[in-house]
């Protein structure tokens, strides 16, 4: 019993429906395949019956119909849905019509155009073919009506049985046509229900996932909290440089919450050593960087007593290699720094200097006119070609002189059109201010870069550095 059932659904009910068909249009085709099937077995018996009984002409007209029903099942199997519901409504209707008209009106089969009336209804969601197509049935009942004093009576002793017969039969078709349509409904019903408890169920898998990654992201912003704590502890106050200089402004902007770049000073005597590095990197693993980097200068110049800019340069890119077995690895693990050392005059400060890869700009009285001079091309740590070595600048600006070091994150700013904002423009724009006093310069320099990330997010570091001899 189980095996007729499935092969009546697999082959009759679910005819020419696919994974592909769309939850509306399988439900329309099982109604129509409901309402063909059974029109195929009714008329069938009333087509047999007709033939024993020597009626041709009706014979022929349930042959017609027959002919519809099986049409329409080749056309839903093809997948061309509208052309099967459109083939069934005006077909049906016509051939019940010319059936009513023969059999006259007697035997009461001008009464089954009334279920055949609905079935637009239930496939047609627009009013230019339902409305069109009820009218039809309507002009075919009153046509049929309207012919029956015309044509020829079709003999038959049981013309009363045959009426009921026929009421009856208009009754079984509302019933299936009802019927149909409940069942399709009852399994959207359920369907609904089955989706909306899949949703409540992946809602709360997701509500569970959400709070997870909510409990991990606090953690991991705990730990970046605490992480920055312990950079800030390494990185000198700003305070410190009032001691050494007249005046000065810090931009330190991380673009996570902990920095690759960092600032480092020493005084001793006459002398004060300042340092600007950008290490490999940004976020924790920069900041990580950083630890190391203020570790190697603190042995190198606090323990070694190493003082002269190329003399730390050279020592760190060797501190740099060794800790980190570049030799084996080949690993590209460094920085990028600015080294000065400032001796205090009477009238001015000698000037020694040497970068790898950043540069360093001052501008002296009275010319006020910005000068750059360049760091080598040759960062810390990595692969490098040691035989071209750090060269050290010396020379001696007045009092009053202005200096900047920056790391390459300021310039290396991207707008939303993808362009930076780059060092001449950089340079131009520090010139354009070096009269405006340091706390106006840093508040500019602040305004110029939120205007330039504008729509778009910061692309690295940043630590920028500005200071008067």
């Amino acid at each position: 019993m189980n095996l007729i059932i499935n092969l009546w659904q697999k082959y009759i009910i679910d005819n020419g429906i696919t994974e592909k068909t769309p939850d509306i249009q399988k439900r329309k085709t099982h109604i129509l395949n409901h309402i063909a099937i059974w029109s195929f077995i009714i008329i069938t018996i009333y087509a047999i019956n007709n033939f024993s009984k020597g009626n041709y002409e009706l014979f022929q007209i349930n042959l017609a119909i027959i002919f519809i029903a099986l049409i329409t099942f080749v056309i839903n199997y093809q997948q061309k849905y509208f052309y099967a519901q459109l083939f069934f409504c005006i077909g049906s209707t016509v051939s019940l019509a010319t059936l009513a008209t023969l059999a006259g009106e007697t035997r009461g089969t001008q009464y089954i155009l009334f279920p055949a009336s609905l079935l637009p209804l239930l496939f047609f969601e627009s009013n230019r073919l339902n409305i069109p197509l009820f009218i039809l049935n309507i002009i075919c009942f009153f046509l049929s009506q309207w012919l029956f004093p015309y044509m020829p009576t079709i003999t038959n002793h049981n013309a009363v049985s045959i009426y009921y017969i026929n009421l009856s039969f208009v009754f079984i078709l509302m019933f299936m046509v009802v019927k149909s349509f409940q069942e399709e409904y009852l399994k959207y019903l359920r369907l609904a229900e089955q989706r909306t408890n899949e949703l409540m169920t992946k809602n709360k898998d997701l509500e569970k996932v959400n709070d997870d990654i909510t409990q991990q992201k606090y953690q991991i912003e705990q730990s970046i909290n605490a992480a920055q704590m312990i950079q800030n502890a390494i990185i000198p106050e700003e305070k410190i440089l009032k001691n050494h200089f007249q005046d000065y402004f810090i931009i330190n902007q991380p673009k996570s919450i902990v920095s690759g770049d960092f600032w480092w000073i020493h005084h001793n005597q006459n002398q004060t050593l300042l340092i600007v590095a950008d290490c490999t990197g940004h976020g924790v693993p920069g900041a990580f960087m950083t630890l190391i980097a203020n570790k190697f200068l603190e042995n190198i110049i606090l323990q070694k007593n190493i003082t002269e800019p190329t003399q730390i340069l050279e020592a760190l890119h060797e501190e740099t290699k060794k800790t980190f077995t570049q030799v084996e690895t080949y690993n590209n693990i460094g920085l990028d720094l600015a080294v000065l050392r400032f001796e205090k005059g009477n009238d001015s400060t000698k000037v020694d200097f040497a970068g790898a890869k950043r540069p360093f700009l001052y501008a002296e009285a009275p010319t006020w006119e910005l000068k750059e001079i360049e760091g080598e091309r040759r960062s810390i740590g990595g692969g490098q070609n040691e035989e071209k070595p750090f060269v050290s600048h010396h020379f001696s600006l007045p009092i009053g002189s202005i200096c900047y070091l920056f790391t390459d994150g300021y310039a290396d700013q991207n707008d939303e059109k993808r362009k930076k904002i780059g060092k001449q423009k950089l340079y131009q724009f520090l010139q354009n201010h070096l009269h405006e006093t340091f706390s106006t310069q840093k508040s500019y320099l602040e305004q110029y870069l939120a205007l330039q990330m504008t729509n778009t997010i910061q692309r690295d570091d940043i630590l920028f550095v500005g200071l008067q001899l």
